[in-house]
């Protein structure tokens, strides 16, 4: 049976007003290499405040790389410096290299992260190799967003280290990764989001998974959704996965009330998965404050991505007393076949349209074996963020390609949901340092031909 060293289950109830910090790259003007196994800074996030606080963390990452043979890189969230105390973990596993459809490969990784800290606290966004062999990647687009609890106010979390074993995902019916107990109090919405680090062996062959936020109970009613379906390995004894993320919206919860984050196969016959590190947490708004989301939780409503002109997924009004800033997280499950060298795909949290600037930002760039052709499948989760917003204002998830020649793709189980300040919250301590960790990074390769080919991708990208 596959282990880990940590695993954590994570839990955020906002009770009052609350600070928050914020950093987005949208560009592709500052990456960072990661070249060993140990972590190099990403992103730092300086969060405000006095006093004892819990903190509440999302952050993601964009990294691309070549040559990859079962290899595996950690993406965590840490507390001071890129060598702190771990709040926080996620992995991404990359396929295998021969032989493969494309030179690249690439994921957006996102990850939750929960401390108690004494604030100002600074939190470190970081990477590295487990293996020192593997491949060097690079870092490029990212987002970390923190919330934290008003004076007087407490957050429960919980923090588990050491070899400890989390539940095998062996059926079709739902198996339980970790839950949380929320209080709506006379009645609040609840805005979630978990990950989950899954592994398995003999994946692939078109075979997916499930995973949901549920209310209740593994199976209970579902307020987030999300898909995955990995590649076929060459290596049928090779252990491969990745992490699934995902958001989820609750409304008018009233009372005490749990939230599972579970997980199925969909397909009978697919192989077991081991879960090796999870995450999950709850903001809540009372009645009287303000949380939007919107969440598909079925595959009713395909959006087709044929172009690389964004297409809507999903949107969501959001208003609040102005100037606000309005906190984002977002998912989409995206699927298709016949991956080529040229298969990217884009996904963006944009202001007033799908056209619009755009305020968060992730990338796609699946690989397969060129005997692969089953569909292939990931869920990308992104977070975002706006600052100085007035009067009522529109968010939408897009997707496009990126590449012309890359196969249309189709977009489900989408999820977007936004948090603003209460209401007397906007002059709060939101002063806020964000520090992007700067590197002479590789620059992202172009689709070319040549391995030895490199590019970049357009510094100005309009969602």
């Amino acid at each position: 049976m596959l282990r880990r060293r940590s695993t954590s289950i994570l839990v955020l109830l906002v009770l009052a007003r609350a600070a928050r910090a914020q950093l987005q790259d949208v560009t592709f003007d500052n990456p960072v290499d990661v070249t060993s196994s140990t972590p190099v800074a990403v992103a730092t996030l300086v969060v405000p405040g006095s006093g004892v606080s819990d903190v509440a963390l999302t952050a993601h990452v964009y990294l691309e790389g070549a040559g990859f043979a079962y290899d595996s890189y950690a993406i965590r969230i840490c507390k001071d410096s890129a060598a702190g105390v771990e709040v926080g973990e996620a992995e991404w596993r990359p396929g295998d290299r021969t032989p493969a459809s494309g030179t690249f490969e690439a994921d957006t990784v996102l990850v939750t992260g929960f401390d108690r800290a004494v604030l100002p606290a600074t939190y470190v966004l970081c990477a590295n190799k487990t293996g020192a062999a593997s491949p060097d990647v690079t870092a490029y687009v990212r987002g970390f967003n923190a919330e934290t609890a008003a004076a007087g106010t407490t957050l429960s979390g919980f923090e588990a280290h050491g070899l400890v074993e989390i539940q095998e995902i062996t059926s079709t019916t739902w198996d339980e990764l970790g839950r949380i107990t929320v209080d709506g109090g006379a009645g609040s919405d609840f805005l979630l989001t978990a990950h989950a680090v899954v592994v398995g062996l003999g994946l692939g062959g078109g075979y997916s998974y499930q995973f949901g936020i549920c209310k209740e109970t593994a199976g209970g009613t579902l307020v987030g959704n999300a898909v995955w379906r990995p590649p076929l390995a060459a290596d049928a004894g090779a252990s491969t996965g990745d992490t699934v993320s995902l958001t989820g919206f609750d409304t008018a919860v009233s009372g005490v009330a749990h939230y599972v984050l579970c997980a199925r196969k969909i397909d009978p016959g697919a192989p077991t998965l081991d879960g090796l590190a999870l995450g999950i947490h709850a903001v809540r708004a009372p009645a009287g404050t303000t949380a939007f989301g919107a969440e598909t939780t079925g595959f009713t409503t395909p959006t087709v991505v044929d172009s690389t002109s964004f297409a809507s997924a999903a949107s969501l009004a959001v208003d609040g007393v102005a100037p606000f800033a309005v906190r984002l997280t977002a998912h989409a499950y995206l699927e298709t076949q016949n991956f080529g060298a040229s298969s990217r795909y884009e996904i963006g949290i944009c202001r007033g349209s799908a056209s619009g600037a755009m305020v968060g930002r992730a990338l796609w760039r699946p690989m397969r074996q060129t005997s692969d052709a089953h569909f292939i499948g990931d869920t990308l989760a992104l977070t975002g963020y706006d600052r100085n917003v007035s009067g009522p204002t529109t968010y939408v998830l897009c997707v496009r390609k990126y590449d012309p020649t890359a196969p249309t793709v189709t977009a489900y189980a989408d999820g977007l949901v936004a948090t603003v300040p209460e209401p007397g919250a906007t002059a709060a301590g939101v002063v806020v340092a964000g520090l992007l960790a700067l590197g002479r990074g590789r620059r992202a390769d172009l689709g070319a031909t040549k391995p030895a080919t490199r590019g970049r991708l357009d510094r100005e990208v309009p969602c």
